[in-house]
């Protein structure tokens, strides 16, 4: 990345991807370290008046429960119990949704956005798989100095896993999901 030094451990590789070169990782300790303060609405979505968006390409060799995908203070997103889910966060409050339509062996376009009065909403491949306009107290520790990986979670690693997958076309919006498609910028080129 041309703005950040990006850290890697565990030599994942690029492969073919779907956009151009993706970063694939086997599943054996290998992931990406973005550091602290990434840009998110300066690590917490109470900053991000406008809405916050993020968008990945996964394609999963394989699908097992507790496989982390990204992991930051803001966001968590992991497969769990045969669901792709996504947590976002602020210090009081926080959002799930989740979605069983990731499909394994294949690019899966995935659109997560965030907004303080829209809720959390879910995309897969341009459709819309859940929402929630509703979140519950978090009632867990918000730290914003979390370090953003990916390809694992902020924890020792001894109950998740790191993923076998693909991963491609990694991108963090200030909007929500409606306003940068409406402007044109989130394109549906699978």
């Amino acid at each position: 990345h041309p703005e950040r030094t990006i850290y890697t451990q565990g030599n994942p590789v690029n492969a073919p991807g779907c956009i151009d070169q993706s970063v694939k990782f086997n599943g054996k300790a290998q992931y990406l370290d973005l550091g602290r303060k990434v840009g998110m609405c300066k690590d917490n979505l109470d900053y991000c008046y406008k809405g916050f968006t993020t968008r990945l390409r996964i394609k999963p060799e394989q699908l097992r429960s507790n496989q982390w995908f990204v992991s930051s203070a803001p966001l968590d997103v992991y497969y769990k119990s045969g669901r792709l889910f996504a947590d976002f966060r602020t210090p009081r409050k926080q959002w799930t949704v989740s979605s069983s339509e990731l499909s394994p062996h294949v690019w899966n376009l995935v659109d997560l956005s965030w907004h303080p009065v829209d809720g959390a909403k879910m995309f897969i491949n341009g459709k819309r798989v859940d929402y929630t306009m509703t979140g519950s107290i978090n009632s867990g520790e918000y730290d914003t100095r979390r370090r953003f990986y990916i390809g694992r979670t902020d924890t020792d690693m001894k109950n998740e896993l790191y993923p076998d997958a693909s991963l491609d076309d990694f991108r963090m919006y200030n909007g929500r999901w409606e306003y940068l498609h409406w402007r044109g910028i989130l394109d549906f080129d699978f």
